[in-house]
Parts: C-alpha cells; sequence; structure tokens
C-alpha cells in the first residue's frame, strides 16, 4: 500500500501484525494509564502490535510526536528519549507471534502487562527488551510468507527506505 506521507513507512498492508523497534536513549520513568509507572532502562526494545484494519494508519499514529495517548505505547514514543527506528509488519503472524519470538531470542519483558492488557494468550508484555545494544537475531521472524517489504523508518533521517529480507 502506497502513502502520500513521506513519514509513513511505505507498502505495509492493510491489517496483519506489526513491530516497532525502539531506542531508548536513556532510563525513563512513565506513568502509564492503568499500569501505573514504570521504569525502562535505556536500550532497544520491540513493540509488538496489530491492526484489523488501517494498520498503515495506525503505525503513523505511532510513529506521531504529538496525539492523546490512548495505548500504552503512545506513553512510551511521546517521550524525547524514544525514537521509532524500525517498522515491520507480517500478513502471516499474530501480534503474539512477534512478543514470544522476541522472548524466545533473549528478550525480556520489563514492564509486565505494557501493551497486552487484552491479550488472551497470556503473554507477559508486548513490549520486549531486547537489550543494551541489540543486533536482530537470525532467529527473529522474517517477512517471507508476507506480502509486505520489510522497512526500515528513522525519525532522525526523516525518510523511509526499503530492506531488503536477509536470506
Amino acid at each position: 500500500m502506497e502513502h502520500s506521507n513521506p513519514s509513513v513507512p511505505r507498502k505495509l498492508p492493510a491489517a496483519g501484525a506489526y513491530r516497532l523497534t525502539i531506542r531508548l536513549w536513556r532510563p525513563v520513568r512513565l506513568s502509564v494509564g492503568r499500569l501505573g509507572r514504570v521504569s525502562l532502562p535505556a536500550g532497544a526494545y520491540y513493540y509488538c502490535g496489530s491492526a484489523r484494519a488501517n494498520l498503515p494508519a495506525r503505525v503513523a499514529r505511532h510513529l506521531r510526536r504529538a496525539k492523546k495517548a490512548h495505548w500504552h505505547i503512545d506513553h512510551l514514543l511521546g517521550h524525547p528519549a524514544a525514537e521509532a527506528i524500525e517498522v515491520r509488519a507480517w500478513t502471516d503472524r499474530t501480534e503474539c507471534d512477534l512478543a514470544a519470538q522476541a522472548l524466545g531470542s533473549g528478550g525480556r519483558a520489563v514492564a509486565v502487562g505494557f501493551g497486552s492488557s487484552d491479550c488472551r494468550r497470556g503473554c507477559p508484555a508486548h513490549l520486549i527488551y531486547m537489550g543494551k545494544t541489540h543486533r536482530q537475531s537470525r532467529s527473529q521472524p522474517r517477512p517471507s510468507r508476507s506480502p509486505c517489504e520489510p522497512v526500515t523508518w528513522s525519525r532522525r533521517q526523516g525518510r523511509t527506505r526499503s530492506k531488503q529480507p536477509s536470506a
């Protein structure tokens, strides 16, 4: 799906699961709705979400700084120390699949319940801390069966560029 807004990743499917890679430049304490105060260490995080429709609009909303906090992730992405650095989407996986994959690759749920308050599979969180110096693991899900091309979006670069999936 193509978009005219240059700040929105291109070629996202209309619906599916998505993963935002977020860099937190310093430790932060946030007040996150009913979760209350959460402390997050600096480093890389995966936020796993889904949209049954309008996935590009959901991601575009996440990437905007100025917005009313509706979802847990809005509290984090609105913080000046947080930067969304990559967006990937799949039509053949669920947000729980993506969270489980990240947890199985050494990630940790440092804010239990973050992003998973409506989870029916019992995920500890859909925000997964991947460490201070995260590099994508070979075991991370690849969009091989998905019609969407993975994209990298950087708030600092202000542009979208396509990435070729690794074999």
